[in-house]
Parts: structure tokens; sequence; C-alpha cells
């Protein structure tokens, strides 16, 4: 039963899915292929604005090569998108059906609430990867289109990160839709947090001061930076983001197993 949740749920968001899919393909394409054309422009001197590294961020990235012309052109943004549907996604799911008071009809059913909040979750599992292959596949295309010299393996290493990135918030969203009952809010809430920790990593690197709140922002462990522009892996990092997934995946699933439910 569990299964048929989970299939269900991949049907009601295919459509979505598939469009942002396309349109995230459709924009690491364009920005890749864009970048001979603007590889002349001195990058590094934007980047010495505070107000730019506040929204960038800051690191030791050279942006007048391709990779770190794509780290802040491309990837930085493709995470904002992918994050936000994936916040936006998780947090419906559970308050979603309370909202519109579908849910007596899923308890109704033969299956655990566990069983509901794992088929729930899972279903993340190919959409995160859809949006990867097709962010990956624009990167790979455009390369071949220009003939742009760069180690492409290091844009794998970076997504892997990314959906790593998308499974901790996924578990982190769900869990506030399993409190909530009102799906808009439970997603406004989710997404605010989102670009709430993307702050505070982007201002944190460029104040020191308060540098060691970046810890608590998860796109602190997605470090595109480190990945593209030095060509390193922090294995850390990726332990850190599962770490996080499936502690919030419990709690949900503790939290969601005792809630009472008005299903009237």
């Amino acid at each position: 039963m569990s299964m048929t949740i989970l299939i269900q749920t991949l049907k009601d968001h295919w459509k979505g899915t598939t469009i942002l899919a396309a349109l995230l393909f459709v924009w690491m394409l364009y920005i890749t292929v864009v970048y001979p054309t603007v590889a002349n422009i001195n990058l590094n001197e934007m980047m010495n604005s505070t107000i730019i590294q506040a929204v960038y961020g800051k690191g030791p990235v050279d942006l007048n090569t391709f990779d770190g012309y794509m780290t802040t052109k491309a990837m930085l943004m493709f995470g904002l998108i992918f994050g936000g549907y994936i916040a936006w996604l998780a947090a419906t799911f559970l308050s979603g059906e309370v909202e519109h008071n579908t849910i007596d009809l899923l308890l109704s059913l033969p299956v655990k609430r566990e069983s509901l909040v794992l088929a729930r979750y899972l279903s993340l599992l190919p959409v995160i990867l859809l949006m990867l292959v097709a962010g990956l596949a624009g990167v790979y295309f455009g390369i071949k289109m220009e003939n742009i010299a760069t180690d492409f393996q290091w844009y794998g290493w970076a997504m892997l990160y990314i959906g790593l990135f998308g499974l901790a918030f996924g578990a982190i969203s769900l869990l506030i839709s399993s409190v909530l009952s009102n799906g808009r809010q439970a997603a406004l809430i989710s997404i605010g947090l989102m670009f709430a920790m993307y702050f505070t990593e982007t201002i944190g690197s460029v104040m020191p001061s308060v540098g060691i709140i970046r810890r608590l922002s998860l796109f602190h462990y997605v470090n595109y930076i480190g990945i593209l522009g030095s060509h390193q892996l922090n294995q850390a990092d990726a332990v850190i983001l599962i770490v996080i997934a499936v502690v919030f995946l419990a709690l949900t699933i503790f939290f969601y197993r005792y809630r009472e439910i008005n299903v009237s």
C-alpha cells in the first residue's frame, strides 16, 4: 500500500517536476554556452563589492575561469531553485492532505502512518534525480557545443552534494508539514527557512566575526567553491547532510505517528 502512495505522489507531481527539470536544463545549457562571450570580462572586480559578496558568498575562487564562473552564475541559482521546489513539495506532502480534507481517506487505508511518511519522503528521490540529471545534461551539452576545457566529473560531484542537500532539507520540510495543517503556510515557512539558511551562509562568509553561524545553514555543507574551484571534496559534509536527513525523517515519523489529527 505504501508503494501505491509513493507512485500516486509521483503521478500527482510529475508534470510540474518535468517542466522544472526542462527549465533547469535550458538554464544550465544557456549559462554554459554564454561563457565564451563573457570570458574576457573581469568578474573578480565585481566580487570586490561587499553587497555582491553577501549575495553570492565569498571564497578563494577565480571567477574568470570557467569553473569559477559556473560556481556563481549557474550552480548557486540552480541550488536555490532546486531547494525551493523540494521545500515546497515536501512541505505540502502531509499538511496538504489535512488542508484539503483528504487525510481521512488516507488514514482509512490499511497503511501505518510511518509508512505514509516514508512513502512521501521516498517520492523525493526520483524527483531529485531527474532535476540533477537535467542540470548535468545542460552543462555537458554546453561544454560540448562550445568545446570548453574542464573536468566534467566535478560537476557530477557538485550535483551529488546538491542532491544530499535536497534530501536533508526535504526531511526538514516534511517535519514542518507534519506539524502544520495548512499546506501553503508550511510551504512558505520552509522556503523562507531555506533563504534564511542561504543568507546565513553568504553573509557569514563575508563577516568572520559571525562566521560560526554558517554551520547552522545546510548550504554550508554544499561547498560549490571547494568542489568546482579547488577540486576538493569534504566527505564530512556529505555525512552531515545524510545524518540531518535521517534525524529529521525520524522526528517526522515519531511526531506524525502520535499526532492527533481531526478528520471531521
